[in-house]
C-alpha cells in the first residue's frame, strides 16, 4: 500500500535525525561540560554522524544509480573512499579533544594538549558508521529497482491481458448487431448506440489501471442491454444492480468476462435458457453473481471463454491479493460465478 508523501518525508526526516543522534545513544559521553558547553568529543561524535548521513544521501541519489546501475565501478569506488577519507579526517582536524586528566598528584600539565589522534576505537566506530550507509543506501536503491522494474512488468502484462480481451468482445458485440440487421429489426440503432458508448470507455477509460466503479459498471449495463436486445424479451433474462458506486475504483473489464461468459455457456436458441446476473454494492464490497443453465455451445466458444476466465483469474491475483473470494460452481445444468472484491 502506498503512503502519502509527507509521510514518506516524515519517515527520512525522523530517520535522518535518529542517525546524527545515534552515537549519543549508543556510546553516550558527557554531552555538557562543567562550564555548560557541548563536549567536543560529543561534537566530533554529532560532525561525524552528520557528514556520514550527507554521505549516505549522496551514494543513494547520485553515487548508485549515477555510477554503481551504469557500471562505473571505479568511480564508485572512488567517490566513496574519498567521502570517508573526509568523514575520518575532518571531524578530529577541527574539534580537539584533550586528553583524559591524569590521576591525582601523578604531575601537573596543560589542560589542553594536542589533537587526539586516530584512536582505533573512533576510527572503528566511523568505519561502522560509513559503510553501514553505503550499505543501506545501496540496499535501498537496489529495492526500489526491483519495485520499480515488477510495477512495470504488471503494468506490462494488464496491458497484454487488456488486448487480449478487447478484440474478444468487439467481436461477439458486433456478432449481435449484425444479427439484428439481418433481421431488420427497429432496435438495430439502439443497438449501434450501446456499442459505441462501450467503444468509447475501452477507447478513453480501460487503457488505466483503475477506473470508477461507476464508468465500469455502465460498461457492462451497455453490454447486457445490448445482449437483451438481441436475445428479445422472451429470453429469460435477469440483471440487478444496487448500491452507492460512490467515489471507489476497480480494475477495468475486470467483471465482463464472467458476464460474457454467462451468455456465452447459457444462449442456445434449440434449449431452455436462463440468465441471472446481480451485482451488490456495500460498505466498499463489491459482490457478483451469474447464474446461467448450460447449454451446448461450440468448441471454439468453449476455448476463447477460458482464456478470458484465465485472464480474469490473474488480473485478481496480481491486483487484489488478499482482498477478493472467487467460486466458480458447476452442476449438471447450471453454471455459477460469485465473487466479492474490497474496493476500499
Amino acid at each position: 500500500m502506498n503512503r502519502p508523501k509527507w509521510q514518506n518525508s516524515l519517515i527520512w526526516i525522523l530517520a535522518s535525525l535518529s542517525f546524527v543522534c545515534l552515537p549519543l545513544i549508543i556510546d553516550p559521553p558527557p554531552i555538557i561540560d562543567r562550564l555548560g558547553r557541548i563536549c567536543p568529543m560529543t561534537l566530533r561524535n554529532m560532525v561525524s554522524a552528520l557528514m556520514t548521513l550527507m554521505y549516505f544521501y549522496g551514494s543513494y541519489f547520485y553515487l548508485v544509480p549515477e555510477l554503481y546501475f551504469r557500471k562505473k565501478y571505479a568511480g564508485y569506488l572512488v567517490l566513496s573512499l574519498g567521502a570517508l577519507l573526509l568523514i575520518t579526517y575532518i571531524p578530529f582536524e577541527l574539534i580537539h579533544v584533550k586528553p583524559p586528566e591524569p590521576p591525582h598528584g601523578a604531575g601537573s600539565g596543560s589542560n589542553f594538549g594536542p589533537p587526539r589522534g586516530f584512536g582505533l576505537h573512533e576510527l572503528s566506530r566511523t568505519l561502522f558508521a560509513f559503510l553501514s550507509a553505503a550499505f543501506v543506501s545501496l540496499s535501498l536503491r537496489i529495492n526500489h529497482r526491483l519495485r520499480s522494474s515488477e510495477k512495470e512488468k504488471l503494468n506490462a502484462e494488464l496491458s497484454f491481458l487488456k488486448a487480449q480481451m478487447n478484440p474478444h468482445f468487439l467481436f461477439n458485440t458486433l456478432n449481435s448487431i449484425y444479427s439484428l440487421t439481418v433481421n431488420k429489426s427497429d432496435q438495430a440503432p439502439e443497438a449501434v448506440v450501446q456499442l459505441s458508448g462501450m467503444m468509447r470507455y475501452i477507447t478513453s477509460e480501460a487503457h488505466a489501471q483503475y477506473v470508477l466503479l461507476g464508468k465500469e459498471l455502465d460498461y457492462i449495463s451497455n453490454y447486457v442491454a445490448l445482449q437483451r436486445l438481441r436475445l428479445g424479451r422472451d429470453f429469460a433474462l435477469s440483471y440487478q444492480l444496487s448500491g452507492e458506486r460512490g467515489h471507489l475504483r476497480i480494475a477495468p473489464l475486470l467483471l465482463i468476462p464472467f458476464v460474457e461468459n454467462a451468455f456465452k455457456h447459457g444462449v442456445n436458441p434449440e434449449q431452455d435458457c436462463a440468465i441471472d446476473i446481480r451485482i451488490e454494492i456495500k460498505n466498499q464490497m463489491l459482490e457478483l453473481r451469474v447464474i446461467n443453465k448450460i447449454v451446448d455451445i461450440t468448441e471454439e466458444e468453449s476455448a476463447s471463454t477460458g482464456m478470458g476466465l484465465n485472464n480474469v483469474r490473474y488480473q485478481l491475483n496480481m491486483l487484489y491479493i488478499g482482498k477478493h473470494t472467487l467460486d466458480i460452481n458447476t452442476s449438471d445444468n447450471t453454471y455459477s460465478v460469485h465473487l466479492k472484491i474490497s474496493l476500499s
